[in-house]
């Protein structure tokens, strides 16, 4: 048999992009209506990646397979993004 080749330690791609700031929003939701859910575009994925990553407590790395990133709106001082969500698509067994 041939001899195992030595493997290169998994290294998670780095995420390009600057993050969202952060910005507390402690107000009812009636205060911040219209809410609203809209898909990232693509020139915006590698901002919605760095802001999950850099926000998210349990740290956030690329996502795989087939899913959609959102960015959730509400009118706070301005069009700013409230929240951030992802769908992945089902696994077919």
């Amino acid at each position: 048999m041939p001899v195992k080749r030595a493997r290169k330690p998994y290294r998670p791609a780095r995420l390009r992009g600057d993050a969202l700031p952060e910005m507390p929003v402690e107000v009812r939701l009636a205060a911040v209506r219209p809410v609203t859910v809209e898909p990232v575009p693509s020139e915006e994925q590698a901002r919605w990646d760095a802001t999950m990553a850099h926000h998210h407590e349990l740290g956030f790395q690329r996502a795989f397979g087939a899913h959609q990133r959102y960015w959730i709106y509400g009118q706070v001082g301005g069009q700013h993004p409230l929240r951030m969500a992802e769908h992945g698509a089902p696994r077919l067994s």
